[in-house]
């Protein structure tokens, strides 16, 4: 029989009602204050970074797709197209105020993401973090000439093939070590080797996902996001939830971040821990780490050398914020 057209016409208001709410709630810059008092909506992490931008702290642009996105997500089972075009309409926003190009002909330069979970309870390296989306084969001649810009840039597109392989198309990590240590035991490759591993991912993905790494920025990020709101239901992360009572309905949000497209760009990890007495931390409680590896410090590997703020400030001169306001200072 169906439904009487006013009744029908109200069930088709309240849908409509139902998927505004949601798309008004959808999307908060990490610039201002929106949402700093509600970690269930934006996350741990979305409250600490909007919370570092309010101290003036400076914090790469970007935005924060709230846990509203991760229940329609979990509701439906894909992304919605209108929440597809305000994804893009934030992008093409930092695009046109940075100058940068992450489809955009407009500019040179290229834009690039970090596509991160951010949770109500952290949850230290139990979902999924991609690096480097919106790099692909047509951006890399637009890191610089040079043979160590062109290394940075195979670099960054061969980390970016390798965790994105590993987050979206399920792809152990260890399958990919294999192939680095086979090129270099140290870890560290030149210009040469960099390409032929970018290489011998490629065939390799190929080969055990029957998929290619997509070329196209606006599917990467839409993917990526896909892979972190999946990561939500990760084993770790489930286990997590249940030994530490955590509910596991609050699901995540997404943080979108500009990440680096310049060799001189890369970022340092900083860790402010005022709980930790000062002594421990050589006078201070902010920690420098020498080497940009978020991810892997919080999945409890070797985090390598750390240094204190004023021998970090003399061995990378680079405009850095003063910590002596911040609490516990």
């Amino acid at each position: 029989m169906g439904f009487p057209k006013k009744a029908y016409c109200c069930k088709i208001l309240i849908v409509l009602v139902h998927d505004l709410k949601i798309l008004i709630m959808a999307i908060t810059s990490l610039s201002d204050a929106k949402y700093l008092a509600d970690p269930e909506l934006i996350g741990n992490k979305g409250v600490g970074i909007k919370f570092m931008a309010k101290l003036g702290i400076p914090t790469p642009p970007g935005f924060i797709l709230t846990t509203n996105v991760w229940r329609e997500y979990n509701e439906k089972g894909s992304l919605s197209d209108s929440l597809k075009k305000l994804l893009r309409k934030s992008i093409e926003h930092l695009e046109a105020s940075l100058h940068q190009s992450f489809t955009s002909q407009n500019f040179h330069k290229p834009l690039i993401f970090s596509v991160r979970s951010s949770s109500k309870y952290s949850m230290p390296g139990m979902m999924d973090t991609i690096l480097n989306v919106g790099i692909n084969p047509e951006k890399l001649d637009k890191f610089g000439n040079s043979e160590l810009d062109q290394i940075f840039a195979y670099d960054t597109y061969r980390r970016f093939i390798k965790m994105f392989a590993s987050s979206v198309y399920s792809i152990h990590p260890g399958e990919f070590d294999i192939l680095d240590e086979v090129v270099s035991k140290s870890g560290k490759f030149n210009l040469q080797q960099n390409k032929l591993l970018v290489s011998q991912y490629h065939k390799m993905i190929l080969a055990k996902s029957g998929k290619k790494i997509p070329f196209d920025p606006n599917i990467q990020i839409e993917q990526a996001l896909i892979a972190v709101l999946n990561s939500c239901y990760n084993p770790g992360a489930v286990a997590f939830r249940q030994i530490n009572g955590i509910p596991e309905d609050l699901g995540t949000a997404v943080i979108i971040q500009v990440w680096f497209s310049e060799i001189n760009q890369v970022p340092a990890p900083v860790f402010y821990l005022p709980e930790i007495p000062k002594p421990v931390l050589l006078k201070s409680p902010v920690i420098f780490w020498k080497t940009p590896r978020g991810k892997i410090l919080c999945g409890g590997q070797p985090p390598g050398k750390r240094l204190p703020e004023i021998p970090f400030r003399k061995n990378f001169p680079m405009k850095l914020p003063r910590f002596s306001n911040l609490p516990g200072n």
